[in-house]
């Protein structure tokens, strides 16, 4: 709007001085369309209508994107079959890909839970199931980098006392993850 703004004052400066220089009696046919306000106020629609065609498709592009899935889901409130502590442990997780798989080592009820919570074609579920002292942790970090990398780590506890841990996440099919 500012260009039109400038190019319709220079215009109307020159159409002044130019005029000034004639005789009273002679008149200068109108051969700038910028000079009327009509026709600025068409330059400035037009130009706001460049400016909307120009911005509307990327604000449209970025507003109807699909949401990208977190690299790790935590899932809980789940308690897997006992079998699962034959396959997985605190140093390898147990990975799980299809349903059929997940149905080993999941009652009904929880099974569905998972499918509910997790997008089984963009997603790997990651059982973590042992048995060790209460205090023990199991603590993800994620590095920044594109697909996102994740990195186990376990802190043992110096308690003596013997509990189940179970751990259980999904992460996105196309992330790197390991232990450390």
């Amino acid at each position: 709007m500012e260009l039109a703004e400038r190019i319709w004052r220079r215009t109307a400066i020159e159409e002044v001085s130019v005029r000034q220089q004639l005789p009273k009696n002679c008149e200068i046919p109108q051969t700038n369309s910028l000079v009327t306000s009509g026709n600025r106020i068409m330059i400035h629609r037009h130009l706001l209508a460049l400016l909307v065609c120009t911005l509307l498709p990327s604000v449209v592009a970025s507003a109807t994107l699909v949401p990208q899935i977190e690299p790790i889901q935590n899932i809980t409130g789940i308690k897997p079959k006992e079998a699962v502590f034959l396959k997985a442990g605190r140093d390898m997780p147990l990975v799980l890909r299809e349903k059929q798989d997940l149905a080993k080592y999941f009652t009904k009820e929880d099974l569905a839970k998972i499918v509910a919570k997790v997008d089984l074609k963009k997603q790997n579920v990651l059982v973590f199931a042992w048995g060790g002292s209460g205090g023990d942790r199991l603590k993800y970090d994620v590095l920044e980098s594109f697909p996102e990398q994740i990195v186990f780590r376990i802190k043992p506890g110096r308690t003596k006392d013997l509990r189940q841990h179970v751990h259980i996440y999904a992460v996105r099919s196309n992330v790197k993850w390991g232990m450390k």
